[in-house]
């Protein structure tokens, strides 16, 4: 995996940013929240091991560090959650380019690094986020239905 990644910021680079890094991220929705999480969802009659497959699956696609990785496996358990709740992929492929967009900011303006070697505060702080958002999604379909049929 990379170790530290410092990105500056052209404005044709931040044009092809802008274009394909929701494209990336809708990319890995389809696959993990949708095709491995609705494939396997459909294989077995257990709800919570696809929920869990696909967050293995992806915790592998990405090269972090040991405690990065439990970072990554929780996003990719809140993700399905998340695609669970609203019954579809958009909820979560748009928190996933939200996430990107500002990692990829923060590092194209020189704010901060993107880095595989993840430290605690930083999974925490990922964790939390996390969390908040799923508790958004809850809320809102508590609050106003906006999930339910």
């Amino acid at each position: 995996g990379f170790s530290h990644i410092n990105i500056r910021f052209t404005v044709f680079g931040f044009i092809l940013f802008l274009i394909f890094l929701p494209l990336q991220c809708i990319g890995e929705e389809v696959v993990f929240r949708g095709f491995i999480g609705q494939t396997v969802g459909g294989w077995i009659k257990l709800p919570v091991a696809a929920l869990i497959i696909q967050a293995i699956l992806f915790t592998i696609l990405h090269g972090y560090n040991s405690i990065g990785q439990i970072s990554i496996f929780v996003t990719g358990l809140i993700l399905g959650l998340v695609t669970w709740k609203t019954k579809g992929i958009e909820a979560a492929c748009a928190y996933h380019t939200v996430n990107n967009w500002f990692s990829f900011v923060l590092s194209g303006t020189g704010i901060a690094m993107i880095s595989s070697e993840q430290t605690v505060f930083d999974v925490v702080s990922t964790i939390v986020i996390d969390l908040v958002f799923l508790a958004l999604v809850f809320v809102l379909d508590n609050k106003k239905g906006l999930f339910t049929e």
